[in-house]
């Protein structure tokens, strides 16, 4: 018997249980629908995590010396490099390059303070690096504002003394705002440790609020100009002083490519122990992934756990089509016995037996599968924004509160294969009991 016919006659013997052969595809039509929507739903979520922290802030890459990233709290390890060095930094695909202080810091603003992530920025530079520029929702952006100058009473040998001291734009975020209880045009204190070892602090005026979708951002985060950081950390950007300096370029299929391409003019020293604790501090490329790898564990733990729920969810589906196959043998013993007897191979039942399983579970796994791609698609093209308790709800987990999805053909490969591969596995045990039918035996009970 030819393929062709093997293949013919399964499909015509799809009818013949039509209840079970019903449910089946039923079950696998809302299985695949479920579990494709929920991996490009993970996966949606997982990108505009990584969207809204690297467009928003930390950008798509970055050069500092080894050892700096991920922790970022050790200003001792802060990028001092020369003209030469730095006028290496290019590539075709480069938009913008711009030197950066960053600090943790503390911000105080009469009686309640909060530790901070302090950025100092070359303001017009980082319009082509971050958008930050375009999350302003009161004031105004940082390359509009100039730096002021403040009198305060200072005491030195006892004496009482009036000093003019600089007062540096700066933009805050919203729920940091609110938490220290500051509006537009209020001046705030920023302390932090100083290159040197000493404690450094400036004076910062709130002239714009911004607000983003990425939660750690409005609850921790100020921006500030690149004097500022100069005068707080104790940094002279004029020698090439820095913490870091960011990589302006279009998208991740660029940032992929300058990255290939620079981490041989700026490649990884070997090391064998805690590169935040040696004596290397060779000015080394680093990725989003490296600058933010709490967001990276995050959708890992995510990751596992929606693995281990689709996972659960792909036994349940193959334990009721390995089912179906097993009922299907049993009841048709008989026949199957009269097909020996006459001739037909064990191999020729085998593939007949086979084919009409696949054709029961493929004709609920993709119409399932189209449908859980279309509704993706469509969250795609229009997110849902969440407000209310679901959005603090959210934030307070460290998310996005933006429920999309992103209809991916690695995921959608990884959706078929997960449910077509445990039933081809399994069923190749349960049609090997088919060679235990004795032909001779059926024919007698006739």
């Amino acid at each position: 018997m030819f393929l062709k016919d093997i293949i013919i006659l399964s499909y015509k013997n799809i009818s013949r249980n039509k209840k079970r052969s019903l449910i089946l595809i039923l079950a696998f039509f809302f299985g695949s629908l479920l579990i494709s929507f929920s991996r490009f739903s993970a996966f949606g979520s997982h990108q505009i995590m990584i969207e809204y922290a690297v467009i928003d802030s930390w950008g798509y890459l970055q050069i500092a010396s080894f050892g700096y990233f991920p922790e970022k709290n050790n200003i001792e390890r802060a990028l001092i490099i020369d003209e030469q060095t730095y006028k290496k930094i290019k590539h075709p695909l480069i938009k913008e390059i711009s030197g950066r202080i960053f600090a943790y810091s503390l911000a105080a603003y009469k009686n309640d303070s909060t530790f901070v992530q302090f950025f100092s920025i070359d303001p017009v530079k980082e319009k082509k690096i971050i958008q930050i520029h375009k999350k302003i929702k009161e004031g105004i952006y940082l390359d509009k504002a100039q730096i002021e100058e403040k009198e305060i009473e200072t005491y030195q040998d006892g004496i009482k003394l009036k000093k003019k001291v600089k007062v540096y734009p700066a933009i805050i975020g919203r729920k940091l705002a609110n938490k220290l209880n500051v509006k537009l045009n209020n001046i705030i204190v920023v302390t932090t440790n100083q290159f040197d070892g000493s404690t450094g602090a400036i004076l910062i005026k709130i002239v714009g609020i911004f607000e983003t979708l990425d939660p750690i951002l409005n609850q921790t985060t100020i921006f500030s100009i690149i004097e500022a950081g100069e005068e707080l950390t104790g940094l002279n950007t004029k020698e090439y002083q820095f913490t870091s300096i960011a990589i302006g370029v279009k998208n991740f299929l660029d940032a992929k490519e300058v990255y290939d391409d620079l981490i041989k003019v700026f490649p990884v020293p070997e090391y064998n122990g805690d590169p935040s604790k040696s004596e290397i501090f060779d000015p080394v490329i680093f990725s989003w992934k490296d600058m933010i790898p709490e967001i990276v564990n995050m959708m890992d733990l995510d990751q596992a756990s929606a693995e281990l729920t689709l996972g659960f969810l792909i036994m349940i589906l193959t334990a009721g089509a390995i089912n179906t196959l097993y009922i299907t043998i049993h009841e048709r013993k008989k026949e199957l016995g009269i097909m020996l007897a006459i001739g037909t191979s064990y191999t020729t039942i085998q593939f007949i037996l086979f084919f009409e399983l696949l054709f029961l579970v493929l004709s609920g796994l993709l119409p399932g599968l189209l449908t859980g791609m279309g509704i993706s698609y469509y969250l795609e093209l229009n997110p849902v924004y969440l407000t209310g308790s679901f959005k603090e709800m959210t934030e307070a987990m460290g998310l996005v509160p933006v429920y999309t999805a992103i209809v991916d053909p690695k995921e959608t490969v990884i959706a078929i294969i997960s449910m077509i591969l445990p039933i081809i596995v399994f069923s190749s045990f349960v049609l090997r009991s088919i060679k235990k039918i004795q032909p001779v035996e059926i024919i007698r009970t006739l």
